[in-house]
């Protein structure tokens, strides 16, 4: 992630951690500890959150993409716009999951992406066609023993 997507909050304190740790030792893995101890204590849970997101979202975006570098970018980009763009519009159940298998439907299945968009936007944001599927979907897990 490019230096501009770090919050300020974190930038500040983690950069110049994280570089003396890397001209210290250019092998060995700055991991969520020496994180947590570059911020303040307040801020780890926040940074603990985004991090358990991103790794979440990255098998969605690589799976999806095979791997392109050059898409890789412009989904992490467009991404992070949205989610800015969420939180200035003040959405308080922003759910960046969500959008990354939203993101992830948009690229690889265009027309199923608009199918969907469509319904919602018709049905103001609550496509019975969604339930229906989650009912099924539901019956699939209970006919065949899945959990979830």
């Amino acid at each position: 992630m490019p230096k501009e997507n770090y919050p300020p909050r974190y930038s500040k304190k983690f950069l110049p951690a994280f570089n003396a740790f890397r001209n210290k030792d250019k092998y060995s893995v700055y991991g969520l500890a020496a994180m947590r101890l570059a911020i303040h204590v307040d801020d780890s849970d926040s940074l603990s959150s985004s991090l358990r997101s991103i790794s979440t979202l990255v098998p969605i975006i690589t799976q999806t993409l095979s791997g392109n570098p050059r898409q890789i970018k412009e989904v992490s980009h467009t991404f992070m716009l949205r989610k800015r763009l969420a939180k200035v519009a003040n959405i308080s159940e922003f759910n960046e999951g969500a959008l990354a298998k939203l993101m992830a439907l948009e690229y690889s299945e265009p027309t199923l992406f608009k199918t969907l968009y469509d319904w919602q936007v018709v049905q103001k944001g609550i496509p019975n066609e969604i339930g229906r599927m989650e009912d099924m979907g539901q019956t699939f897990h209970i006919k065949y023993g899945f959990e979830g």
